[in-house]
């Protein structure tokens, strides 16, 4: 830290999983700004900026692969500027994931309670509402909270802990479902939510997550997923030791391409006939997973592509981005952008526009201002919606570009 902020930052000395200290240092960004910690004029220099460590560390007993360091998480999620909603295609996961999940878990409308541990501005909610399930979301940031009450969905504005898992049974009754998607990676106090959980579901409730995957993460050379809101990288073992610690056992789980690959998991609080974790756990081992080789071969890779990418920008003149995801922090900081390089960059989330991003201080602008005053080259910063982005802009005649899974010109 260089803001004399450090004790918003606390160094972890044990695994937060199974609170071994065989924690191993496997990945180093350095300092880095805080991912979706939008500027405003008024925070720009010479107010200075936060900067906390970015390392990654493995346990050895557990597997977890987790951050080194914590930052406080109200500093982080108070005032948040994602908007799951925003996504399309991710609003079209929702609703399926609501429709099978219904279909597996035999849910039946009007009857069972599904609650949403930071559901952000409900677009799973409300698609179990549209369901016709009574739903709740749980969503720590107040005006991502007010934005899901917005959308109809009834919102607490709340932390997740095990009085406000208390406070949800004395006034709605036990739930049915559980869900926290996209979100059990971001939270320091794994052990607190689940015995909140444990405490708000029905005896023969069921709690379900979905989170980006390491082994999808790694393979893929996802590493601008790493930043400080994802506190764990979830693999079947980690997640196998947490449930287990609290006599809890997965069920069963699944994977699916959403995030660059991502693991669902169904745990149920009653103990059925037990599903052996065993077999998914050792495809884990064979891709050395729980080896520091893996991860000192994972930083050449990332090396390497930051070689072939600031040599492909450099060649360019009049450069844009289109996406300013939380990921988007850890390529401008990796790729060295600054705001002479990239003239600006787009965003469809108008709680973004007229910010800046953090570290380069690049300014976000609307889609109107990309028509209007194109560059010569647009780099696709939002890869998984590449397609979506071009499709939407036919009008520009420039170079579409993208930079993962390697910098190319993209022909149309």
């Amino acid at each position: 830290m260089d803001d004399g902020k450090s004790s918003l930052v606390k160094a972890i000395t044990a695994c937060r999983v199974c609170h071994s200290f065989w924690i191993d240092p496997i990945l180093d960004f350095g300092a880095m700004p805080l991912a979706n910690r939008y500027l405003s004029n008024t925070d720009l220099p010479p107010v200075p900026e936060m900067f906390a460590p970015l390392a990654v560390v493995l346990c050895s007993q557990c597997g977890c692969v987790q951050l080194a360091h914590t930052v406080y998480p109200k500093l982080l999620f108070d005032e948040y500027l994602y908007t799951s909603s925003t996504s399309g295609s991710l609003s079209e996961h929702f609703r399926k994931y609501a429709k099978d999940t219904v279909e597996e878990l035999n849910l039946i409308p009007g009857k069972d309670f599904i609650v949403g541990i930071g559901g952000n501005d409900g677009p799973l909610e409300k698609a179990y509402q549209d369901l016709g399930f009574k739903v709740l979301n749980v969503e720590a940031s107040g005006n991502i909270a007010a934005l899901s009450r917005a959308n109809g969905v009834p919102t607490w504005n709340e932390w997740f802990t095990e009085d406000v898992a208390k406070a949800i049974v004395h006034e709605h009754g036990h739930a049915s479902l559980v869900t926290c998607n996209n979100c059990f990676a971001h939270i320091p106090e794994i052990h607190g939510v689940i015995r909140a959980i444990k405490h708000l579901l029905k005896p023969d409730g069921w709690f379900v997550c979905e989170n980006a995957y390491l082994a999808d993460t790694v393979r893929g050379n996802h590493f601008d997923q790493i930043y400080h809101e994802h506190v764990f990288y979830w693999t079947v073992k980690a997640l196998d030791w947490l449930f287990r610690f609290h006599e809890l056992e997965i069920d069963r789980v699944g994977f699916n391409k959403s995030q660059g690959g991502s693991i669902r998991v169904f745990v149920p609080m009653q103990f059925g006939p037990e599903w052996n974790v065993r077999s998914e756990i050792e495809r884990e081992e064979e891709h050395q997973l729980f080896s520091p080789s893996t991860y000192t071969e994972w930083t050449r890779r990332i090396e390497a592509w930051k070689a072939d990418c600031r040599s492909f920008l450099d060649s360019l003149e009049s450069v844009c981005c289109y996406g300013v995801p939380a990921k988007f922090t850890m390529l401008s900081e990796q790729l060295q952008f600054t705001a002479d390089k990239i003239k600006y960059a787009v965003d469809d989330s108008p709680i973004k526009v007229g910010r800046f991003t953090p570290g380069a201080h690049i300014p976000i602008v609307d889609r109107t201002h990309f028509i209007e005053k194109p560059t010569k080259h647009c780099v696709i910063t939002a890869t998984n919606y590449a397609d979506r982005i071009i499709a939407a802009n036919p009008q520009y005649k420039g170079k579409w570009l993208v930079l993962t899974p390697n910098p190319m010109v993209i022909e149309k």
